[in-house]
């Protein structure tokens, strides 16, 4: 039983990446800011997050199918 479990952490190559992908993602939040009178430099607004979340969607969806 434990060398089945043991299988399941294994790392799926397939997969190698995804979890950046994901970081990517929260840290894109982390940065966004929906009032421009209170934006800093390092954080934009919806136009860009949307933008910046469609290229990561896509590239998790090409690579990932």
């Amino acid at each position: 039983m434990l060398q089945v479990e043991l299988t399941l952490l294994e790392p799926n190559p397939k997969r190698e990446g995804f979890d950046n992908l994901i970081d990517e993602l929260v840290s894109l939040f982390d940065r966004f800011c929906p009032d421009l009178s209170l934006r800093e430099s390092h954080e934009f607004g919806e136009e860009k997050l949307k933008k910046l979340i469609q290229k990561i969607f896509i590239q998790i969806k090409d690579r990932y199918p």
